[in-house]
């Protein structure tokens, strides 16, 4: 799993576990990891954490907010709670945003900053820290030519950095989500840009947008699947579905397809339909099953997920007086 990290973000990870057992927590939390984080790496903490005297008080903070038990033996394996297995995807899909081979501590940082309700996150916004503003630095900083033999070398021979930053720059388009998508639904379609690109696919297909959905979302689906249904199964199809096709291969600049074009404009329809205010992940999938030749509609109903019978229950769950906001 730590194969792609970093010598530090392996021990920021280490001193999170024994930060987690001095508390005597059973999970290794967020703001564990923080610590961890501000315990190993000193160069780019100015970048993450501006403002030094809040930051120097982090430690204070979390014991205040932390219920101290017992101390937990170090020979205890402790897991990871399900707040910082999502930073570390997060830091994952920002390192290949970035194309970098490693997983360091910087990217780590910028994955607790993407699990906006966690404590950890919620510290460092405190410190000044802007998720967006981090990004961009780490993105010119990785689109800077690397000396050379000879000195300097041009930016136009550097395609590595070139990349680099052409791809945060798409990836930012799709991040600056119209006003009418909700917060999960347009992180899933930028999930399903990142599963498209892995797969060397020359466009954003329906089986990477159900991907991207369900790779953001798929545990809050239960609410409104009908109970037979499995989310994880839906979602193991679409992986499978979604094969490596050019191996190695990493398009600039992808489109959705027809297909996906389709489906956002009947997610628009059925949100005005249900009298929401914003389009959501259900919505998205609602529209994906109205394109029934996608593959996407045939992996859905082929799991047994039908159109009129998602409509109802997500009738059912969510009224038009409060709205879908997944």
């Amino acid at each position: 799993m730590f194969q792609r990290y970093t010598e530090k973000a392996r021990r920021s990870i280490f001193f999170a576990r024994y930060e987690a057992s001095r508390f005597g927590s059973p999970y290794i939390e967020s703001d564990h990891l923080l610590l961890g984080l501000i315990r190993e790496v000193k160069s780019s903490l100015d970048l993450f954490l501006p403002d030094l005297q809040k930051r120097a008080a982090i430690p204070r903070r979390i014991e205040q907010h932390t219920v101290i038990r017992e101390k937990i033996s170090t020979s205890v394996d402790l897991p990871l709670s399900n707040e910082c297995k999502r930073i570390l995807v997060y830091a994952t899909e920002e390192a290949d945003l970035l194309q970098h081979s490693h997983i360091g501590t910087e990217h780590l940082l910028l994955g607790v900053l993407r699990e906006e309700g966690c404590f950890a996150a919620q510290i460092m916004r405190e410190c000044g820290a802007d998720l967006e503003r981090a990004r961009k630095t780490l993105a010119e900083i990785a689109a800077r030519p690397e000396p050379d033999s000879e000195g300097s070398r041009p930016e136009s021979a550097s395609p590595r950095y070139e990349m680099a930053r052409e791809l945060f720059a798409e990836a930012q388009q799709l991040l600056m989500s119209p006003a009418n998508y909700s917060e999960a639904a347009w992180k899933g379609l930028v999930s399903a840009r990142h599963e498209a690109a892995r797969s060397g696919s020359q466009a954003i297909e329906s089986r990477h947008m159900l991907f991207g959905l369900l790779h953001q979302t798929r545990g809050d689906l239960y609410r409104f699947l009908p109970a037979s249904i499995s989310a994880e199964a839906i979602f193991a199809k679409a992986k499978s579905a979604g094969a490596i096709e050019t191996p190695g291969s990493r398009p600039l600049s992808l489109e959705f397809s027809d297909e996906c074009k389709q489906a956002m404009a009947f997610a628009e329809e059925e949100a005005a339909r249900l009298q929401h205010s914003k389009i959501a992940v259900e919505h998205l999938l609602l529209g994906l099953l109205r394109v029934e030749t996608s593959a996407a509609s045939k992996i859905m109903r082929g799991s047994g997920v039908h159109l009129d019978r998602l409509r109802q229950k997500l009738a059912d769950v969510d009224p038009p007086q409060t709205g879908a906001q997944s």
